[in-house]
């Protein structure tokens, strides 16, 4: 892999007590990882953190605990953008799993593994699992997951 963004499967790396610290708390609260880790690709202003709204906030905790969640939200407020990064804290911190994303056509597919992709390489290196596969079809990490379209 060519992209310095792209951590290399089994790479080994040094952690402070801090990073431990925080690695901790991400592996078990993905609302705290997303707040404090995960950044998105705006249009205009570029590269800016994720600020989960309530809504967004409860959504993600709703999907943490329940295996079906309903919910009843109208058009335009993140429901994409929430569910995909949930996706990344959950391929990064759950082992042996494999998500599939599936959309009304390629595009829209593509767009959210798109999106997955950015927030992944943005984070800090510490951070990431080692990548086995990355094409704009497959991502799986070094630690068993697999993301496909």
């Amino acid at each position: 892999m060519k992209n310095q963004l792209i951590k290399k499967p089994f790479t080994e790396t040094e952690f402070t007590s801090s990073n431990i610290q925080d690695l901790l708390k991400c592996s078990v609260d993905p609302v705290y990882f997303i707040r404090t880790f995960v950044k998105l690709q705006h249009p205009t202003k570029g590269t800016i953190p994720f600020d989960l709204f309530d809504y967004q906030e409860e959504m993600v905790r709703e999907i943490h605990q329940n295996r079906w969640v309903i919910a009843l939200l109208s058009r335009q407020m993140g429901k994409t953008q929430t569910v995909s990064m949930y996706l990344l804290w959950y391929a990064m911190f759950v082992r042996d799993q494999t998500v599939l994303i599936a959309s009304k056509n390629n595009g829209h597919a593509m767009e959210i593994m798109d999106r997955i992709r950015f927030a992944y390489e943005e984070l800090p290196h510490w951070l990431k699992p080692g990548v086995r596969y990355y094409n704009r079809h497959n991502i799986e990490f070094d630690i068993g997951f697999c993301f496909k379209y």
